[in-house]
């Protein structure tokens, strides 16, 4: 027996959707009560507006949506909504940052890990364009300094 989280009546294990990992290898809420809680979901009413409310909120929106994919991942948190800030403007490349809904785009702002192996904690993060962020993400700091040094010698030659 087991008692759901949200009618909190007495129910028998078979009646709760699995959850592995949990305790008791089930989720807390029985199956009608999760039922009912997804009928009056309409992605038609409810998508435009999670959009807007994204929109008018992308720190705390970038702040949630970090938070559950560190988790997910099993990298450290322990940023505040308030460590998250997005700037006019790139600080790597100096292109404006767009926010925007829907397709990410190389302007959208980025959380960016400073230094990847330390995760998402205070003063190891910023945000940066989804350029540099991707640029960043597969080189090492040797090839971006490569990286530059070439496309400086490039410049220069062609003076």
């Amino acid at each position: 027996m087991k008692v759901c989280s949200k009618c909190k009546k007495p129910k028998e294990l078979d009646k709760f959707y699995d959850r592995p990992g949990s305790s008791d290898g089930k989720r807390s809420a029985c199956i009608e009560c999760e039922s009912n809680a997804h009928k009056g979901y309409n992605p038609d009413v409810h998508g435009p507006a999670q959009r807007r409310w994204r929109k008018a909120h992308p720190e705390r929106w970038m702040w949630q949506y970090v938070k559950g994919r560190a988790k997910s991942k099993g990298i450290p948190f322990t940023l505040d909504r308030e460590d998250i800030v997005i700037p006019e403007f790139c600080p790597i490349l100096g292109i404006p940052l767009i926010g925007g809904v829907g397709v990410s785009s190389p302007n959208s702002p980025s959380l960016d890990k400073i230094r990847p192996e330390l995760g998402y904690v205070k003063g190891n993060v910023q945000v940066v364009s989804m350029r540099a962020n991707a640029m960043k993400n597969d080189a090492s700091m040797e090839e971006l300094v490569l990286m530059g040094k070439w496309a400086q010698s490039q410049i220069e030659d062609k003076e």
